[in-house]
């Protein structure tokens, strides 16, 4: 009989994948069987302190990375040219009070006055109270609006006052030319005029530059952008604080529409703004606060919100809920721009709030309005009282703390100008005056003069210091490269621990599991063999011949002893299998050539049924 022992298809994961085979000399220090005991308790000692200074340094390294720490990078490049910031212009007083006056003498007569009054006297004490509301926080009663009755319907029949009599920076531009670059003078066309010069809560503003396209490469006089403008102080109303200009230095694009911040320029001066250019970048979350949001009311609609632009959403949305009306220049804007979606949105909260369907929501189909005030949108926006009496309770509820503005984040990337301002007196002499100014300016009749001048002309420079940008950059203390260099080093450095490692000890793993695999399959078809023999050998088995060789299985494997009724060895078979000459073969050769014998026999069918892979006789 042959005994035939079946040993397992997948080696021992142990011999295969050692723990010894580690990059880590750690094994073999501990294992060593020759080295003196107290030796490998020193090293023991020694092992388990580096892994407690290796725990250490890795979680110091874990809360540095997790609190996403940041700092400021800066650095200064210099160009050979730099783009002008984007400009506007506005004046200081938004309501030309000598039109206005001349309007209300020649109606006064037509509205019939129940209390003896002037519509111009009505006008002159309610702007007063308004100034002292927005001010001083006085409080307007019902006998103060009561008593501007007829001016409110005066203003209903005739139109919006802050139409008809806003101011114009156009119309404040003087000299041969709108404005002067490098040298050149240009003309502002009636073609450009209405996307150049845009309502605001100063009345009308001239903007420049929103595309770009002023580009100076030329320091000094012959490379800075020049303005004159006459402020027409005469026409101011009495309750304007201030005279002159406001200048806002803002990103392209950016838009402007109330009087926050901006640069006050008085007449009668000549003012020389130098300009330092930043570009700033900031991170997100979590490293930082910044957030990218839309401009919703952009021209372009092709920038993100910037701080400013935040302050002043969140003041016109109060305005809109909390007044029930539309301010006018927001409303002229938003329309001039086709954002009808921004315009009904506002007139779905105001509609909220009066629970009303009075007006038709939505654009005019008109094809010959061109303005907002004859469009769907004309019931919606703010008579001239009740605008100052919203922008009053706005401003002292800010003020006050009444209405919480929300926090206005950083756009993530955005430009930035500090500016440098110095100014003198315009004009200087009056020989100067009557040299140039006179000629320049197009002054004449009465407005010529010195007196004139210096009470009204202010000249405006704006140009780069500098032609060099200071980036400014919010940079990671740790981002991920670093964060798994510094922590390879530490744990390198310390246990010698490395990605390898990591590699070699996966290897293992995957070894154990795959040897826990193949031994429950093992089972499984030693299970199935052994319900196989129980039941006796098949009619197709081959008989092995009692003349071959046995072979001998190792105790712990199972023994396969074929019985003296199987098939018989062929001749061609015989002559395979070893001879007796063939006695002083190795070990190794006797394996082989019964390996061989037992591939021609039904043993070797048995075996494939339950799916060996590999026989190792001994």
């Amino acid at each position: 009989a042959v005994s035939v022992k079946s040993s397992s298809s997948a080696t021992s994961a142990a011999s295969l994948f050692g723990f010894q085979d580690l990059a880590s000399d750690y094994y073999q220090i501990l294992q060593h069987k020759h080295r003196p005991k107290f030796c490998r308790i020193i090293w023991y000692v020694v092992i388990c302190l580096l892994m407690a200074l290796t725990i250490y340094m890795v979680y110091r390294l874990l809360h540095n990375y997790f609190q996403y720490s940041s700092f400021n990078q800066s650095e200064t490049e210099w160009k050979k040219g730099m783009i002008l910031p984007a400009i506007s212009i506005c004046g200081t007083n938004y309501l030309n009070s000598t039109a206005l006056k001349a309007a209300l003498v020649a109606e006064n007569d037509s509205v019939n006055h129940t209390n003896g009054s002037s519509l111009q006297k009505d006008f002159d004490e309610l702007m007063t109270h308004f100034r002292r509301y927005e001010s001083y926080g006085e409080n307007l009663t019902a006998q103060d609006i009561k008593e501007a009755e007829n001016l409110m319907e005066w203003e209903k029949k005739k139109g919006s006052i802050a139409l008809r009599f806003r101011t114009d920076i156009y119309d404040m531009l003087v000299g041969h030319f709108e404005y002067v670059f490098r040298g050149v003078g240009y003309q502002v066309s009636d073609e450009h005029k209405a996307e150049m010069v845009n309502p605001t809560e100063l009345g009308m503003c001239l903007e420049l530059n929103d595309k770009a396209e002023l580009v100076q490469d030329v320091l000094g006089k012959n490379g800075r952008f020049t303005v004159d403008v006459d402020a027409k102080v005469s026409d101011y109303l009495f309750t304007t604080p201030t005279k002159g200009f406001v200048v806002f230095i803002r990103d392209y694009d950016e838009t402007i529409m109330l009087d926050l911040g901006g640069y006050l320029i008085a007449p009668g001066t000549e003012t020389f703004m130098k300009l330092s250019a930043k570009n700033v970048t900031r991170l997100g979350e979590p490293y930082g606060t910044c957030h990218n949001d839309r401009s919703k009311y952009s021209k372009y609609g092709k920038r993100f919100e910037s701080v400013g632009e935040c302050q002043e959403r969140q003041q016109i949305e109060a305005m809109i809920k909390h007044c029930h009306c539309i301010p006018w220049y927001f409303a002229e804007r938003m329309y001039d721009l086709k954002k009808f979606s921004v315009l009904d949105e506002a007139v779905e909260i105001i509609k909220k709030h009066n629970n009303s369907e009075t007006s038709q929501q939505g654009k005019t189909t008109a094809a010959n309005v061109t303005s907002v005030f004859q469009s769907n949108y004309t019931g919606y926006i703010c008579s001239f009282i009740r605008q100052n009496l919203c922008n009053g309770l706005i401003k002292n509820e800010i003020t006050n703390g009444v209405l919480k503005m929300e926090d206005c984040p950083e756009p993530c990337r955005y430009n930035a100008w500090d500016v440098e301002m110095d100014s003198t007196v315009f004009p200087p002499t009056k020989e100067y005056f009557d040299h140039f100014i006179k000629f320049d300016a197009y002054i004449s009749g009465d407005k010529a003069n010195y007196t004139y001048a210096r009470e009204n002309l202010a000249r405006i420079h704006i140009f780069y210091k500098e032609l060099k940008v200071d980036k400014q950059a919010q940079t990671k203390t740790y981002d991920i490269s670093s964060f798994i260099a510094e922590l390879g080093g530490t744990v390198d450095l310390f246990i010698g621990f490395s990605f390898f490692t990591i590699a070699q000890l996966a290897e293992i793993v995957i070894a154990i599991v795959y040897r826990k695999i193949q031994n429950r399959r093992q089972s499984a078809d030693n299970k199935e063999k052994a319900d196989d023999d129980t039941l006796g050998p098949s009619k197709d088995e081959i008989e092995l011949s009692p003349r071959e060789s046995t072979i001998e299985a190792s105790p712990e494997e199972s023994t396969i002893e074929p019985s003296p009724a199987e098939s018989t060895i062929t001749p061609q078979e015989v002559d395979s299998s070893p001879t007796a000459d063939q006695g002083n073969a190795t070990k190794d050769d006797v394996s082989a050539d019964n390996a061989s014998v037992i591939s021609q026999t039904s043993v070797f069918e048995l075996m494939e049924n339950i799916k060996g892979k590999m026989y190792k006789t001994q």
